[in-house]
């Protein structure tokens, strides 16, 4: 199941950074005389409604795919892990902050990204923005849930006896200790989600925008007749 998966995601990578060299063309290229064609061999996905290629227009599409996907599944986990060791170790710390998460995660995950790329512009880096807030409280939870029982745990006891210092003991005890058991499903959760929902904010338009340059006139006039 590993390698099958393994697979499949190496060829998403390579027809991504590899499009130019998949028989592709520009995917801003409009042919409004060959708009809405079917599947063909000079087209293999056939045509939008504008005249463009949609096969070469998925394939440099993976692009922002993975990029959305690899950013968001990075900074949460690293923004992520850092708050909750500091929250977890801190009590006092601890119930105000986790009030603050629980009122974000009862927000759905996908409104809320929907709300705050309403509040944005849009551009690839305030979608990374808005997915990576909703999935930080996730994060937050369990990393905390395993410093509740690490913090207690007799080397943390020890460490503090002889006078070390806090960060060290987040760095040299406790963070190792998110390797094992809820760690690994942590990094398995986050990495395989994103992929796939990185795309979703820009279904509204709101995602990553092509560079603007004035349409041809037969262009122009093929939009305005598909209403």
């Amino acid at each position: 199941m590993f390698v099958a998966g393994a697979v499949v995601l190496l060829l998403i990578l390579a027809s991504g950074v590899l499009a130019p060299l998949w028989w592709t063309g520009d995917p801003q290229q409009m042919k409004p005389i060959q708009r809405l064609q079917p599947p063909s061999a000079q087209r293999w996905f056939g045509s939008d409604h504008f005249g463009r290629d949609v096969y070469t227009r998925t394939l440099y599409g993976a692009r922002v795919s993975l990029l959305v996907g690899a950013a968001v599944s990075v900074l949460s986990l690293a923004l992520g892990t850092g708050l909750g060791l500091v929250i977890g170790f801190y009590r006092r710390l601890d119930t105000i902050m986790m009030r603050v998460m629980d009122g974000l995660m009862a927000i759905p995950a996908i409104l809320l990204a929907l709300a705050l790329m309403a509040m944005l512009r849009g551009s690839v880096r305030n979608v990374i923005i808005a997915l990576v807030i909703p999935e930080i409280p996730r994060v937050i939870r369990l990393v905390r849930a395993s410093v509740l029982s690490l913090r207690e745990h007799m080397m943390v006891e020890a460490a503090r006896a002889l006078g070390v210092g806090t960060p060290r003991i987040l760095l040299r005890y406790i963070l190792p200790g998110q390797h094992h058991g809820r760690g690994q499903d942590l990094r398995a959760a986050r990495v395989l989600d994103h992929p796939l929902s990185g795309p979703l904010p820009g279904a509204d338009g709101s995602g990553h925008q092509p560079r603007r340059r004035r349409p041809p006139r037969a262009a122009r006039r093929a939009r305005l007749t598909a209403g």
